[in-house]
């Protein structure tokens, strides 16, 4: 994988340390005192693509079925009356109007690219319209791993998709350039059979997507999937005038 990583925490105990930290807890305990929540996985707005309208993203995608990668960049800008009149847009926020919208939703404004995509980064919510990996709800509070949340919906209502967050990282390592804390996060349907694929992806707290990998597990010939999975597709982030705080 394009990547290192480093687990969140950063620290294990050592033996000769554990007595120590028992008795500091307990003492903690005594005292009815608690530590702080950790800032940085507070706030999924955080994660979300960056609303500063002056941003620009460049990615590349390699697929399986064709070793040579193409070239993206994507521009943030607000959406604007014409975007909101794009009927799949329309019906989208339709299903989603116990939020006010009005002025929030940003538009990734991809070069030379007819897909569109756009967000609402709330404070505990990322939403993601037309989406390529189709969850509408991307990221949900608390970001914590193992958390998982049902991320899209059918026309009956039904969940067709769910989200986990697989790990929280304190870095992460992609293209030569290091982000730091990092999230790893799951997409995968419900209830389908049929459905042998799923997506993961990769955000880093103030800067948004830097990764995201497509799987496909691979048929037996009984039909009986395969416990391996490959990469169909890989996109990752190469340039961004974006810096994280």
């Amino acid at each position: 994988m394009n990547a290192d990583t480093y687990g969140a925490s950063g620290w294990r105990p050592t033996a000769l340390g554990l007595a120590g930290i028992l008795l500091l807890a307990g003492l903690l305990s005594a005292c009815n005192i608690t530590g702080p929540e950790d800032e940085r996985w507070l706030d999924v707005s955080s994660f979300s693509w960056p609303t500063d309208t002056q941003a620009v993203m460049h990615y590349k995608t390699v697929k399986a079925s064709s070793p040579s990668p193409s070239s993206y960049t994507v521009n943030i800008r607000l959406a604007d009356s014409t975007d909101r009149r794009n009927a799949t847009l329309k019906d989208k926020l339709t299903r989603i109007n116990r939020w006010n919208l009005a002025d929030q939703i940003y538009m990734l404004d991809k070069a030379n690219y007819s897909h569109k995509e756009y967000f609402i980064p709330l404070k505990d919510t990322l939403i993601a319209l037309m989406s390529e990996v189709g969850a509408t709800y991307a990221l949900v509070a608390p970001l914590d791993t193992g958390h998982t949340w049902y991320c899209s919906y059918g026309d009956d209502n039904n969940p067709t998709q769910q989200a986990r967050i697989v790990e929280r990282y304190s870095y992460r390592k992609i293209e030569g350039k290091i982000y730091k804390n990092v999230i790893e996060v799951k997409y995968s349907s419900v209830g389908s059979v049929s459905d042998t694929s799923f997506w993961v992806c990769f955000y880093a707290q103030g800067i948004g997507l830097i990764q995201r990998l497509k799987y496909q597990i691979p048929i037996k010939s009984d039909n009986a999937p395969d416990t391996t999975p490959i990469v169909e597709e890989e996109t990752v982030l190469t340039e961004t005038n974006i810096q994280q705080k």
